[in-house]
């Protein structure tokens, strides 16, 4: 019996490889060798974001190859990675574009000083010095140890992975990493990612083991920068996601998250240790703490950014939308919470959006309209335009609103120029088309008509709302008068609409370093109702009409200026 001929796999820049003796699909070979491939479509063909180019070993073109690329381009080696299969050896280059991410931060400018106990202490007892996290204990330590301290505050974004390393004696922030989310090698968004388990047996291990190593890296690297040994100084941490990526990061089962009634294996405060979550850097019995969550689409996110922006101790009626590849809801305050979440997919990171991208050098992420009824785009880094991210969309489509290029329906004549063919990195002009423009409408209806579901049920409109707020770390370039503009949020005037940045980081660490914090975020997910969206007859009426734009002649939008 013949014996097949293992062939070579070789990924630049990261000079990794990986050698097979069948045919093997890229994706499949990229995994192997712990080179990151993104496919924002789930590999479904139909996003063309996936590009990397064969310098040796070319396979042939697929149909998608075909649709997708020029023949210039075929014959320079660009497939995509979803649907290339390797049967020879063969180098493959990725554009290191598809590694950058954003960064999210912890508001380290921020004290997080409170003058409630805290979570992580130190006890002298007739069996030692005691290590105490939230009432238990977690380790013994010399008698004499008076060093520092140390936790880890995590926030699991579907996109961005960020984390924050927190001296517990000071609350002083001493280092913060943020990172693309592997897990975009199967999809920018946790539907595709469900997906993926469901089809896959190996799915939800695949899931959970791209992601503990990555923040295994993250925890390394912060750990090495302040010069302590995370398996001797790490005494605890804290972590806030979406119900997905919570359920990804401890390895259950994240199915059910994609099934009737989208319920998932719990909702409640819990604690994992890092050993049976596969930490290698942090000692076995390390604690993990859980912020709770609220339902099956309604995550330990949104409960810290509740807690973070004191929703909870605040009498004014508050609405907080987290904009992202989830876009969760709420409104409430002190004596009552709504919560809901609406399906905005990753139009806002580019995935869905024909030359969109996420907000990274090359990103156009802000437009203006100019007197001669143009655009003029500012790009991020300051470098030629690689496409446009969705703070650079919400800008775009609000200054076409202004000049009446694009009317209340949607409805755009011709596609718009955004960057010339000399101001982009290829030669090529990044253009707005109408399918941009109907995929904004999408998740702007969906949020809108979620924030009026929510209202409904409190039984309130705009004008009673105390305050706006925006947070995710996505909101962090857009701009008020484009949120309005667009009708992405309720009409209400400027001054009540604020930007919390990452504030799902930020109510993590002040669950880690404040044990009242933590208590609040209990009660949070105890007391807050869920507004079920889908299949409501109400939701639906109103998603139609919140697709819709202002007319550009409304007094509204003409009298709102974009901020310079």
């Amino acid at each position: 019996m013949s014996v097949a001929a293992a062939f070579t796999i070789r990924f630049l820049p990261d000079e990794r490889s990986v050698a097979s003796d069948k045919p093997i699909a890229l994706s499949r070979a990229a995994f192997k060798a712990g080179v990151l491939l993104e496919h924002p479509c789930g590999s479904k063909a139909n996003c063309g974001k996936c590009n990397v180019r064969f310098l040796e070993g070319v396979p042939e073109p697929t149909l998608a190859d075909n649709l997708l690329f020029t023949n210039d381009e075929l014959d320079a080696g660009w497939r995509l990675s979803c649907q290339a299969v390797c049967r020879a050896d063969c180098v493959v280059e990725v554009p290191q574009i598809a590694h950058d991410s954003h960064t999210k931060s912890f508001n380290v400018e921020e004290s997080a000083t409170t003058d409630s106990p805290p979570m992580v202490w130190r006890r002298d007892t007739d069996a030692g010095r005691e290590i105490v996290v939230n009432g238990e204990v977690t380790r013994l330590v010399d008698g004499r140890d008076e060093s520092d301290l140390i936790g880890v505050a995590i926030d699991i974004g579907t996109t961005t992975l960020a984390a924050a390393l927190v001296n517990l004696t000071t609350n002083e922030v001493l280092a913060q990493e943020s990172r693309l989310n592997p897990q975009v090698a199967w999809g920018n968004d946790v539907i595709s990612r469900i997906d993926h388990a469901m089809r896959h047996s190996e799915g939800n291990a695949q899931l959970h083991e791209v992601l503990v190593h990555a923040l295994d890296e993250m925890i390394n690297a912060m750990s090495a920068g302040a010069d302590i040994n995370p398996a001797d100084d790490i005494q605890a941490l804290t972590v806030a996601g979406n119900p997905a990526m919570m359920h990804t990061f401890v390895g259950a089962d994240v199915t059910p998250l994609g099934l009737a009634p989208f319920e998932g294996s719990w909702c409640a405060a819990r604690t994992v240790m890092a050993g049976e979550t596969g930490f290698k850097t942090l000692a076995p019995t390390t604690p993990i703490l859980l912020l709770p969550m609220v339902h099956g689409n309604v995550g330990a996110d949104i409960v810290a950014a509740i807690i973070a922006a004191r929703i909870d101790q605040d009498d004014a009626l508050t609405l907080m939308i987290d904009l992202g590849t989830n876009s969760e809801i709420v409104l409430g305050n002190r004596h009552r919470l709504i919560v809901t979440s609406a399906a905005a997919g990753p139009a806002f990171e580019g995935a869905t959006i024909s030359q969109g991208m996420r907000a990274c050098e090359g990103a156009i992420f802000r437009v203006d309209p100019d007197p001669e009824g143009n655009v003029v785009s500012a790009v991020l880094g300051g470098r030629k335009a690689r496409g446009i991210c969705g703070s650079g969309l919400i800008d775009a489509v609000a200054a076409l609103l202004r000049n009446g290029k694009i009317n209340e329906t949607g409805w755009m004549q011709e596609p718009v120029e955004l960057a010339s063919p000399s101001q982009s990195h290829d030669g090529k002009p990044v253009l707005l088309v109408a399918n941009d423009v109907r995929q904004l409408q999408l998740v702007k209806g969906s949020i809108l008509a979620g924030a009026r579901m929510l209202m409904k049920q409190w039984g309130c409109s705009p004008e009673d709302l105390d305050r706006v707020l925006v947070a995710g770390a996505f909101g962090q370039n857009v701009r008020k008068e484009s949120l309005l503009t667009i009708g992405l949020i309720p009409s209400v005037t400027l001054s009540k609409v604020t930007f919390l940045g990452n504030a799902a980081g930020v109510g993590a660490r002040l669950a880690l370093t404040d044990r009242e914090a933590w208590q609040r975020a209990i009660r949070v997910g105890e007391m807050a109702e869920y507004c079920e969206l889908a299949g409501n007859s109400d939701y639906v009426e109103e998603l139609g009409e919140a697709m819709m734009f202002l007319d550009s002649e409304s007094e509204i939008i003409r009298g709102l200026e974009p901020e310079t």
